[in-house]
């Protein structure tokens, strides 16, 4: 939850207050009236992500105020990109992989066609890593996780290399059941610029220790847009 303190004498005139948070402003006419009886105004802004496009925004409207709100931010059915739209991983960037059952290499996760996945040749923690031949702009990263015959609790991390700093785009658990819930598709849209190395770690189990761990991780596509 974000707070933004009002001013306890308001604005003179007729002048209209403006508040920004997250690309979406929110104006309105305040009033010393209103003032006296607040000194603080809450915005809430959730983003709630089905299929990458969905997003609700929440005001918590002031006292004796009338509050307007006008979106100025990018349409929020943001357009889906076409099956030729998706980055060509194999041209544009080297895979480094900590281990590969060669009978599911990580060829089969990031090509256009998405077939048999990739899996590790061994137990525990993993690590694949994408280096760009050239700095990148994504927008869109889907992942895909399947495990039809386990119980298991799986927690991955997604960091970006963006300039000099590496930054954590996104950490997920998910429970694998195979009466319940055999996939995971994660589907972020993101804002970043310049990148040169993306990095997925997976711990199968959450074990965190290869020593403990008793399942192998596998990754059934990767796909940048």
């Amino acid at each position: 939850m974000e707070r933004a303190c009002c001013d306890r004498e308001g604005w003179p005139g007729n002048k209209v207050g403006i508040l920004e948070f997250e690309g979406v402003v929110f104006s309105f006419s305040p009033h010393k009236s209103c003032f006296s009886e607040i000194n603080q105004s809450v915005i809430r802004y959730r983003q709630r992500r089905e299929d990458g496009r969905s997003r609700v925004c929440l005001a918590l409207m002031y006292w004796g105020c009338g509050l307007r709100k006008v979106v100025v931010s990018k349409s929020d059915e943001k357009k889906q990109p076409a099956a030729g739209e998706w980055l060509d991983i194999e041209k544009i960037a080297t895979a480094e992989i900590s281990s590969e059952d060669p009978a599911f290499p990580i060829d089969n996760a990031l090509d256009k066609t998405g077939t048999g996945g990739w899996r590790a040749s061994g137990t525990g923690p993993q690590r694949i890593r994408l280096l760009f031949d050239e700095p990148q702009r994504i927008r869109r990263i889907q992942l895909h996780f399947v495990d039809r015959e386990s119980e298991r609790s799986q927690e991955f991390w997604l960091l970006a290399l963006v300039g000099d700093e590496l930054r954590e785009v996104a950490r997920q658990q998910w429970n694998f059941s195979p009466n319940g819930a055999p996939e995971e598709l994660e589907d972020y849209t993101v804002e970043l610029d310049g990148v040169k190395a993306l990095e997925l770690r997976i711990d199968p189990d959450r074990s965190h220790d290869p020593k403990q761990s008793r399942h192998v991780a596998s990754l059934e596509r990767l796909r940048l847009a």
